[in-house]
Formats: C-alpha cells, structure tokens, sequence
C-alpha cells in the first residue's frame, strides 16, 4: 500500500478523499475489505454509508463501521432502517430470508 492510497480491486491505487472512494464504491473497486484504510473521519459520512448499502456491501460490516454518533441522528436512523427493510423485501421476493444466507456462511 502506498501512503494515503487504497489498492482496489483492479490494483490500481486511489487516494481516500471522499469523492474517490465513493467513485471506488460506486464503480465495485472498493468493498468491505478496504473499510480499515478508509480515513474515519469519513464512517461520520453518510453518503459513504449508504453508498456502501447501495453497491449491496455486507450490511453488518457497514453498520459496525458507522460512527456511533451517527446512531442519535433520526433521520440516520430512519433512513438506514428503510434501506434495510428494503433489502429483506428483495430477500423475500427471491424465495429466501437473512437466516437462510447468514447459516449458509
């Protein structure tokens, strides 16, 4: 790793100001295996945490690397709770459920 940069999937580094990592998001070059070289001040950003929700990325892994301050924030919460409930609504539509997919791993 470079300093200050993120090797994404392609092998290519990019710096980890807001706009390339949401580029690297966006485009599937970033995923759960980069959130620990994500600068932290930008888990208090919730444009990267429902870009992360957005591209599928693990839901549990997103919330956990959430600031928690981000957890008294209403509309956060509100919001992040409807995206959620969105997913389990796709889940259904498929035939399955989180428990199905969590035991399968």
């Amino acid at each position: 790793m470079e300093d200050n940069k993120i090797e994404n999937h392609d092998g290519e580094f990019i710096g980890t100001s807001k706009e390339e990592i949401l580029d690297g998001i966006n485009t599937f070059n970033i995923d759960e295996e980069h959130y620990q070289q994500f600068p932290v001040e930008l888990w208090k950003d919730v444009d990267i945490i429902f870009s992360c929700l957005k591209a599928e990325h693990i839901i549990d892994q997103v919330f956990a690397s959430a600031d928690e301050s981000l957890w008294i924030n209403r509309e956060f919460v509100l919001n992040a709770s409807g995206i959620t409930q969105i997913f389990q609504d796709s889940l259904k539509t498929m035939g399955l459920n989180t428990l199905t997919i969590f035991m399968s791993h």
